[in-house]
């Protein structure tokens, strides 16, 4: 706000443009919880594989081009702080703004660096959003892939939201 105040606002063109992709992180399914197993736990985790299978966490990535020097980019879930300033360069805009939580929570998503600590955050997280397994390393790269993509499709008028 400080900075706004003294600088003034800055002027953006309006340009829209869109995109939507869908894609899964997937679990590891080799790891087994630390953490004591709850009834409630049990029957949430159970819901998941019946409703939503057992690969991994469906995930959709959405991106808005606002302004020609100004992108949004949405993933659902709790994004580890990091995910979201590593993709806002992915951007090449002057104003990225990255938003978790869109379009549902269906897990805290970590970096591979976290997955590989492990501890709560990097495993046993997932257990509070009932998700049977913790993510594979190398989710972290199919998110940015992802996002990747989106962004290069966001001035081609044939691929439109």
């Amino acid at each position: 706000v400080r900075k706004i105040l003294k600088n003034g606002l800055k002027k953006v063109l309006p340009s829209f443009s869109a995109y939507k992709r869908d894609f899964v992180l997937p679990y590891d399914k080799n790891y087994v919880p630390a953490t004591a197993i709850t009834p409630e736990f049990t029957k949430l985790k159970n819901w998941r594989l019946k409703h939503e299978g057992t690969e991994g966490v469906k995930m959709e990535c959405i991106v808005w081009k606002i302004a020609s020097n100004c992108i949004l980019m949405a993933l659902p879930g709790e994004i580890c702080h990091q995910i979201g300033k590593r993709s806002k360069k992915l951007s090449s805009v002057k104003y990225p703004f990255f938003l978790g939580y869109t379009n549902g929570c269906p897990a805290y998503i970590p970096t591979d660096e976290i997955i590989e600590q492990g501890g709560y955050e990097g495993k046993d997280s997932m257990l509070g959003y009932g998700q049977p397994w913790p993510f594979k390393i190398g989710s972290e790269k199919i998110i940015y892939d992802n996002l990747k993509f989106c962004l290069s499709q966001l001035n081609n008028s044939n691929h439109r939201m």
